[in-house]
């Protein structure tokens, strides 16, 4: 064989050799990278709360300020073998703290010290979310109406920081992680509670159907079920003047909607800050501060999950609002006028406060109008006849 010819085929060789060499260090990579990333998202008691290793970067405001922290406490492991290294050095943060808040508040003192204006970072708050039910329910025995909007649920407009949240941002930051606010608790709105007391529909209550009349006859009870709804005449009044009040809250609402080209803009602002919030660690990944650092896979593993939860968010918060409404929108188009004015009374003070301080005199008409019909269902419970 021609000595040009068979340093050809020798090149050949080596090459389709190094060739399979890489793909398999590539694949092997790759495994290390998915063990190290599991590793990082598992979570294990700490303290009296459960975390992994991301909920910490995710508390701390998933920056590089966090990472740099996260690394000073040698919480940033190398490879998926060294995450138990990792977490029994949180286990005695958090023992010597004391507790995981008391940890996360001296963490986020320390990193205001590097960086001075982290208080001017906006409301980290809870995702505001509206609220949609297929029913309106009513509970007797009830806490007063009002305590249930003491928590501002507004969008706050969050003003460009470090994405360092405050301690108190940092904990409603914790809220967020896992899927632990589809919607906040708005049934509490009409009186709603887990204390179990009893619960009635609404828009089923004094109501005596065909099946319920037929079945009455043949087991011969017609006649206590008809004075039982005689006996409920008054709660299908009050049930009346309750709809009449939500059906005037609807329409309060529409004509504010077609006057406000822009009404539905503030509600939208959690998506947008959560969107912002997303740019704002992309360009994190992009400058990869931590470039040539030990850690420097876990950290990339870490800001891509990061960015991935705050999308996760920013959509979570807009199809919530958008649901909500086009939900309400529906009973209104299906002339169920009174159930898109309970979607507005539950909703009141995201869709006014602060914008159209009238509407506290709706509410307070309609939280008349339940008191009275709760009143009455408690009169009939009390006589047996609920």
């Amino acid at each position: 064989m021609e000595p040009i010819t068979l340093a050809i085929l020798t090149t050949l060789v080596l090459l389709a050799g190094g060739g399979v060499t890489q793909a398999a260090r590539q694949r092997r990579r790759a495994i290390e990278r998915a063990k190290l990333r599991q590793a990082l998202r598992v979570s294990r008691p700490v303290g009296n709360t459960r975390v992994s290793i991301f909920d910490v970067y995710w508390d701390l405001g998933a920056s590089s300020w966090a990472l740099e922290l996260m690394h000073h406490h040698n919480l940033l492991p190398s490879t998926e073998d060294a995450i138990f290294g990792a977490w029994s050095r949180l286990e005695d943060l958090v023992a010597g703290h004391g507790s995981y808040d008391a940890f996360l508040e001296d963490s986020l003192e320390a990193i205001g010290e590097f960086f001075s204006e982290h208080r001017e970072v906006g409301s980290r708050r809870q995702l505001p979310a509206l609220s949609y039910e297929d029913r309106r329910l009513l509970e007797v025995d009830a806490t007063p109406a009002g305590d249930a909007a003491e928590d501002d649920n507004l969008p706050v407009l969050r003003r460009a920081g470090s994405g360092v949240p405050s301690p108190q941002e940092a904990r409603q930051r914790r809220a967020l992680r896992g899927d632990t606010r589809s919607g906040g608790n708005w049934g509490a709105a009409l009186g709603l509670s887990e204390r179990g007391s009893a619960i009635f529909d609404v828009d089923r209550i004094g109501n005596l159907d065909a099946a319920a009349v037929l079945g009455a006859f043949v087991s011969g009870d017609l006649g206590r079920r008809l004075e039982q709804w005689w006996k409920m005449r008054r709660v299908r009044q009050l049930r009346d003047a309750l709809d009449e009040e939500l059906s005037d809250f609807y329409a309060f609402y529409a004509d504010i909607v077609h006057r406000t080209p822009d009404f539905y803009a503030p509600l939208y602002d959690a998506s947008c800050r959560w969107r912002d919030e997303a740019t704002r660690q992309r360009f994190d990944r992009k400058r990869r501060d931590w470039r040539g650092e030990r850690w420097g896979e876990a950290a990339d593993l870490l800001s891509e999950d990061a960015v991935a939860l705050a999308e996760a968010l920013a959509e979570r918060a807009f199809k919530n609002t958008h649901d909500t409404i086009e939900t309400l929108h529906a009973h209104a188009a299906r002339g169920q006028v009174a159930m898109a004015g309970y979607l507005v009374y539950l909703n009141a003070h995201a869709f006014f406060a602060g914008r159209h301080p009238e509407y506290a005199d709706r509410m307070r008409r309609v939280d008349f109008a339940t008191h009275r019909l709760q009143e009455e269902l408690r009169k009939l419970r009390d006589e047996g006849v609920l």
